[in-house]
């Protein structure tokens, strides 16, 4: 019915169509005037390439959307495109873009078109006829369309196709005419436009509305393309329905028949199809590495055996592609991570009744630059990555990244780079929470098993590496007054280690031998030794090893079975035989017994076996290590857990900043950036032992200590000169002070005072005999009367210099005053301070 209604709005020829009204939308070139105006130059065409073009013209001049012009500025050549069986005419516009500016007004985003659809009941899939041409050029700039042709010079009316800006005019038209309706029960692109329902029972009445929108404005559709009220098609190279997106299967079928490339051009053939799967294909970077590779070979092509498995485990992906979900609005997403050495990849997941379907996949090759990022790095980078080109979906759904890498701990720390503080404000701005990788419920995430995948590259170890090889020397004695062994282990750097090995028990000269080379070996296997070199001075052991000899009793069968055992944990080893005259420091060591002089048990470390080896068994000791701070960090950066206690968990909040975790290990940053691990009790006493008695014991020589005492020119500045000629002040008990009205006054509580105060000091200046005795004037506050008990204190004759000199500058804050009695005084000045000793000082203030 609503078809019939509107049967007008669909025609089957250019002929009939009127075209979008001229008020409503023109197409504008905006050519800017500083550009010079281009003729191109003929080209001819063949005979039948003239023929079609002849009958081009003709209909489009019959149809009105061209017309012949003359004295033009601006003459492009025509361009006929192959289009079976015949052709599609097209004009050379090269030159006329270069003049007009860019139009910045936005096409739709695909992927938000193509989620729109998803859960839609019913829908109308409508194509414009010739959509560019229902659209008029603009009267000033119809001229500069003008092409050239064997019938003439012509011009276009309409806008033509393979001008710049003719698809945002298009779209803004779109955008103009159906702006009641654009975004809810209509979606575009360009020429292609799609009415949606969620209820299929409402689809009638949205074509209706959009019907009538276009017999207002004359806008004409295709009836050939058109298909109504369908469940999903195919929409923009995807096929949309309600359960899903998926992969054209035209593309897919493209791609399966097509025969293994035989040039770089077929292989660029090749990835261009690819690309337009990327949102479907899981780390598709990372399957066309092996193609990649190829181009950059132009000049020496080879389909190599990678090439071809790689290309036949796309074609096996690809038949068994996945179909991509929507998410709904408010619900929480998920986002997993893969990472190798040269690609990044993602995908955005969402639960389903608990199971894990694909929303989208992204996948990155790495750059330059980007290769030498550390793991870390680049796992941040790949959330940046897909932040950039999926924007949309964080805006509106809060995302749970999940992953088992410490990255909101390493966010939130001050010492991060430069590079991941700016990541980090990136990321400030979208609802993201880190949390630890669940268990897989679905096929979306089969390929992010692994988080980091790094591909190593496997080298062969040859049988004996001089380089890295470790240097075994053994040696064992046996004596009627001890039993001892040797052992003089040499790394590839030189670096010696002497072990001395005291046997508890009675053993012949071979077990010795024997016993020294077990204890070896398994020194060697603690120090993570990979290649040795055993150099041993019994010809029996090393010819029943090499198997030369046979181990005929029991006890040499079963120490040959012990040392032959142990050499399997090292990857290549090698046992020589020495003359005794080279082995004599481990000669030396075998003989250490228990009256061994310090400073020899100072350089080799002493151990003593109290029973044979091959009656030892090896114990495991297995003990749950305690928590303590050092797994309290390491929880909460891995998995942001804290424990229960209070205290222990704000501890761990303030230290996480200055921790780090590197290969299972927590370092500590030092103030230069220093990694300095963390040890747990156990280990920290073990590290102190082997410091202070171990095989670094002897790092406290007195050649690793003494050192030539520094100058003395940087405490020049600092001398401490004696009082020379001073007499010596013997302590006396304390002064006494005395309040008066407006005053302090201050005496010696052993001296005698004499009858005046100012005149005995006076006398004592102005003698002529030059008397050494002198009395220092009584201190008193403003006012203050002189008493009799209130005598001068005698000072020495240097103190007595130090005033005289300081006289003169504080004279003006003296002054002299009369007693009632005529007895006079001193007034003290507004801040006097007076050097009694070096280290007595008074202050008098008023």
């Amino acid at each position: 019915m609503v078809l019939r209604s509107y049967v007008v709005i669909f025609v089957w020829g250019a002929e009939d169509m009127p075209g979008i009204n001229r008020k409503v939308i023109t197409h504008r070139l905006s050519v800017d005037p500083a550009s010079a105006p281009v003729m191109q130059k003929r080209r001819y065409l063949s005979v039948e390439r003239r023929d079609f073009v002849k009958g081009e013209v003709t209909m489009l001049l019959s149809i009105s959307h061209i017309k012949e012009v003359k004295y033009l500025t601006w003459l492009a050549n025509l361009v006929l495109a192959q289009k079976t069986p015949t052709f599609r005419m097209c004009v050379d516009y090269i030159d006329l873009n270069k003049a007009c500016p860019m139009d910045p007004f936005l096409l739709p985003n695909i992927d938000e078109l193509v989620d729109e659809m998803v859960g839609c009941e019913l829908m109308s899939f409508l194509d414009a006829f010739r959509g560019y041409h229902q659209i008029f050029m603009h009267e000033d700039d119809a001229e500069k369309t003008s092409f050239m042709t064997p019938e003439g010079i012509f011009c276009y009316l309409i806008m033509a196709f393979r001008l710049k800006n003719s698809g945002a005019t298009n779209t803004r038209m779109v955008a103009k005419i159906f702006r009641a309706v654009f975004g809810g029960t209509m979606e575009a692109y360009v020429d292609h436009m799609i009415v949606k329902s969620k209820q299929s029972t409402t689809h009638a009445d949205d074509l209706w509305e959009i019907f009538e929108i276009m017999k207002k404005f004359q806008l004409r559709l295709n009836p050939k393309k058109c298909t109504f009220s369908v469940q999903g098609g195919k929409f923009l190279g995807y096929m949309v329905s309600q359960r899903g997106i998926e992969i054209n299967p035209e593309k897919i079928q493209a791609i399966i028949n097509m025969e293994p490339p035989r040039n770089v051009k077929e292989v660029k053939q090749l990835t261009g199809r690819l690309a337009a799967l990327n949102r479907f294909l899981s780390k598709s970077v990372e399957r066309y590495l092996p193609f990649f590779h190829i181009m950059r070979k132009a000049n020496n092509f080879k389909w190599m055996a990678e090439c071809q498995q790689a290309f036949e485990e796309l074609k096996q992906y690809l038949s068994s592609h996945p179909v991509l979900s929507k998410p709904k609005a408010g619900e929480t997403l998920f986002l997993s991570l893969g990472v190798s050495t040269t690609t990044i990849s993602s995908v955005l997941i969402r639960e389903d009744e608990g199971v894990q379907k694909a929303i989208f996949y992204v996948s990155k090759m790495l750059r330059e630059a980007d290769l030498r990022y550390s793991p870390i790095e680049k796992t941040v980078l790949a959330i940046v990555h897909m932040l950039k080109k999926l924007g949309h979906y964080f805006q509106a759904h809060a995302v749970h990244i999940l992953t088992q890498r410490p990255l909101g701990v390493l966010m939130r720390s001050p010492t991060s780079s430069s590079r991941m503080v700016k990541w980090a404000i990136f990321l400030s701005q979208f609802q993201i929470e880190i949390k630890p990788r669940p268990s897989i419920k679905g096929q979306a995430l089969v390929d992010f098993v692994t988080e980091f995948t790094a591909k190593k590259v496997a080298t062969a170890i040859p049988r004996s590496k001089p380089d890295e090889a470790w240097t075994l020397f053994t040696d064992g004695s046996s004596a009627a007054r001890s039993c001892g062994g040797g052992v003089v282990l040499i790394s590839h750097e030189g670096f010696r280690v002497y072990y001395a090995i005291r046997f508890n028990f009675r053993v012949s000269n071979d077990e010795a031998e024997y016993e020294a080379l077990l204890r070896g070996d398994r020194f060697m296997a603690g120090l993570k030794a990979q290649h040795i070199k055993i150099k041993c001075d019994s010809k029996l052991v090393v010819g029943q090893i090499e198997g030369s000899y046979e181990a005929k009793e029991g006890r040499m069968r079963q120490y040959k079975q012990a040392a032959e055992e142990l050499l399997k944990a090292f990857e290549t080893h090698e046992i020589t035989q020495i003359p005794r005259a080279e082995n004599v420091e481990t000669d030396i060591l075998s003989k250490l017994s228990t009256d061994t002089p310090e400073h020899i048990s100072q350089i080799a470390k002493i151990e003593e076996l109290s029973m044979s080896s091959i009656h030892a068994s090896p114990v495991l000791c297995i003990q749950q290590r305690l928590e303590d701070w050092i797994s309290d960090i390491m929880t909460f950066i891995t998995l942001g857990e804290l424990p229960q206690d209070e205290e222990r968990a704000k501890l761990a909040k303030l230290r996480t900043l200055s921790y780090t975790i590197e290969g299972g290990k927590l370092y500590k940053r030092s103030y230069n950036g220093t990694l300095l691990r963390c040890l747990h009790p156990d280990e920290a006493e073990v590290a102190m032992e082997e410091v202070h008695c171990g095989v670094y014991s002897s790092h406290q020589g007195p050649f690793s200590i003494s050192h030539s005492m520094p100058g003395s020119v940087p405490h020049a500045r600092y001398s401490r000169r004696p009082l020379v000629g001073q007499p010596i002040i013997t302590p006396q008990s304390a002064w006494q002070f005395h309040s008066t009205d407006g005053g302090l006054t201050w005496s010696p509580p052993c001296q005698e005072p004499p009858a005046t105060t100012a005149t005995s000091s006076s006398q004592s200046t102005n003698s002529p005999s030059g008397s050494k005795r002198n009395h220092w004037p009584t201190l008193l506050g403003p006012g203050a009367r002189s008493s009799s008990t209130k005598t001068s204190l005698p000072v020495s004759a240097s103190l007595r210099r130090s005033y005289t000199t300081m006289a003169p500058n504080l004279r003006p804050h003296l002054s002299k005053s009369s007693s009632g009695n005529g007895e006079s005084s001193i007034i003290s000045p507004p801040l006097l301070t007076l050097k009694l000793t070096s280290k007595l000082r008074t202050t008098t203030e008023p």
